[in-house]
């Protein structure tokens, strides 16, 4: 390996998921360079399933020139319908006084179209997959980078950890304790089923028995679905199809067709966890972005929107700074207080929905269903934010 001299781009973001690419692309938007090191090869198709774009998020896709390009093969989402297992609809939430301030709907995509797209609009040679970083070593005011083979990949005088939950860059360089375990696994699934017209734009939530079962269109012809299940432990033995079919086969329509619809093959199962702790800011150019920076449960469909949200105020703070590290601060005081707000909301909210006891849940249940849906609608603003307050012109 050539020494600090023969660098790599000024930039290098360690993680070629939504908060790297979409770091990427910003940053490249103002003529900046930048090299993405992504550990999977390109195209595994491992993605994941679908994820929310929430107003915030498409309102930085539209500034990145991809919205369009991004919701092509996905669907407007302009309700949301919270259900009980037996089909009673507690809570109808119209989302447009959340969407007019932003000047943007909520839209529900696949997530390896958004990682197409991202990808494909990049300069040439900026992302390089099948690269995984396994150690790092601060050396001559440089971050060294080395593989599983301890076989060099280059310097970089800038680093972004954007490696997701279990972040490499954050244990090294902060040395906090790895992500929480919090007590269920997620199960999600994109299946070739047309829900009913009435339900074209529409979430469905049904929340009962210390789970959650929810599903959405996407696209003219298929279906994301997605549901939890307490688990005693995040190790082997994890939940089966057959956990999930026993779970949840005998509530509400569509519910039991949607799962008779699923291939096996086709259910992504993995546990959850989240990271509530905040990190400081460092005197070496080296800082976090989505998963890494502030690990969230899915309970509020926030995860990637605050990961772009992230990726543009990094981009911006990037280039009006004086030093990487003053860019770093100025990112970090703009958004991590921000985000972790809306972690901690989806933790607790995620502690409602996963109580152990029928009582709780019955309870749980009773307390949604008493909700104005001016209330439910308040809460999911605090979630998504302001224009204003999210700093997308900083």
């Amino acid at each position: 390996m050539a020494g600090p001299s023969g660098t790599m781009e000024s930039l290098t973001i360690v993680g070629g998921g939504v908060a790297g690419l979409s770091l990427a692309l910003a940053l490249s938007q103002k003529g900046r360079k930048c090299t993405v090191l992504e550990a999977r090869p390109d195209g595994d198709g491992e993605h994941g399933a679908a994820l929310a774009m929430a107003p915030n998020a498409m309102a930085v896709l539209r500034r990145l020139g991809i919205a369009d390009d991004v919701t092509r093969e996905g669907s407007r989402i302009d309700w949301y319908r919270f259900m009980n297992p037996r089909g009673q609809t507690l809570a109808a939430i119209d989302l447009e006084p959340l969407s007019r301030p932003w000047g943007e709907h909520a839209w529900c995509v696949p997530r390896q179209h958004l990682i197409d797209t991202l990808s494909h609009h990049l300069p040439p040679s900026t992302l390089t997959t099948s690269c995984r970083v396994s150690q790092i070593a601060w050396q001559q005011g440089q971050f060294a980078l080395f593989n599983d083979h301890h076989a060099p990949l280059g310097w970089a005088s800038a680093l972004v950890g954007a490696d997701g939950a279990h972040s490499l860059v954050r244990q090294h360089f902060w040395g906090q304790r790895d992500a929480v375990y919090q007590g269920f696994f997620a199960i999600r699934a994109v299946i070739r089923y047309r829900l009913d017209n009435a339900l074209a734009h529409t979430v469905t939530q049904i929340w009962g028995a210390g789970s959650e079962f929810g599903f959405s269109p996407m696209g003219s012809d298929h279906t994301y679905w997605y549901a939890t299940l307490r688990w005693p432990q995040a190790t082997p033995p994890w939940p089966t199809v057959e956990h999930v079919l026993a779970h949840f086969g005998r509530w509400c329509h569509p519910v039991p067709l949607l799962l008779e619809q699923t291939p096996p093959a086709a259910m992504l199962i993995h546990p959850i966890f989240d990271r509530l702790e905040p990190w400081r800011s460092q005197p070496i150019p080296v800082t976090l972005v989505g998963d890494a920076a502030h690990l969230m449960t899915p309970n509020t469909g926030q995860g990637a929107c605050q990961a772009l949200l992230d990726s543009w105020a990094l981009a911006q703070s990037w280039t009006r700074a004086a030093t990487p590290v003053d860019a770093f601060q100025r990112y970090r005081s703009l958004r991590l207080s921000k985000a972790l707000t809306v972690a901690r909301i989806s933790h607790q909210l995620g502690r409602l929905i996963h109580q152990r006891s029928p009582a709780g849940s019955q309870l749980a249940l009773m307390l949604l269903a008493a909700m104005p849906p001016s209330a439910i609608r308040a809460a999911m603003k605090r979630v998504v934010g302001s224009p204003l307050s999210l700093h997308l012109e900083c």
